[in-house]
């Protein structure tokens, strides 16, 4: 019942973005396969913290699903732009953020495996958040 949180999130995020006129080389808001991959990061987490040995060693606790949810659910709908990995005109600094995030959950991902998916989300929010304060006049902010 819970997790429908993220099913309506995620449908409202697609109904604002089918309605938008933003452009190509951002998005507003976790896109909601980027919510999806960080979700299944903490599903895989939780698969390996009660199966196997622990990946990182935080407890995975109803308490961190109930964290998590929310906070996925309100990130989809930030009116700030997160960096689209669409292939198009960048300028330097945004082929530099795409570099430094590649490599980044490259090395993420083969330090956490199927767990670190969530890092890697976290780092995409963090690194656009960075470029979007460093750049505010590039982006016009939605409503």
């Amino acid at each position: 019942g819970f997790a429908f949180i993220l099913t309506l999130g995620a449908a409202l995020r697609l109904a604002k973005f089918n309605t938008s006129h933003a452009s190509n080389a951002f998005f507003y808001g976790l896109p909601t396969p980027a919510m999806t991959i960080g979700i299944a990061g903490l599903f895989f987490y939780s698969i390996e913290y009660y199966i196997g040995e622990p990946v990182i060693t935080f407890p995975t606790e109803p308490l961190l699903w109930w964290i998590a949810i929310p906070v996925f659910a309100v990130l989809m709908h930030l009116p700030t732009p997160m960096f689209s990995l669409k292939v198009g005109q960048r300028s330097t600094s945004e082929v530099g953020m795409m570099i430094i995030f590649f490599i980044s959950g490259v090395v993420l991902f083969f330090l956490f495996n199927s767990p670190g998916l969530t890092l890697i989300i976290g780092l995409y929010v963090l690194l656009s958040q960075i470029h979007w304060i460093t750049n505010r006049d590039t982006y016009e902010i939605q409503s």
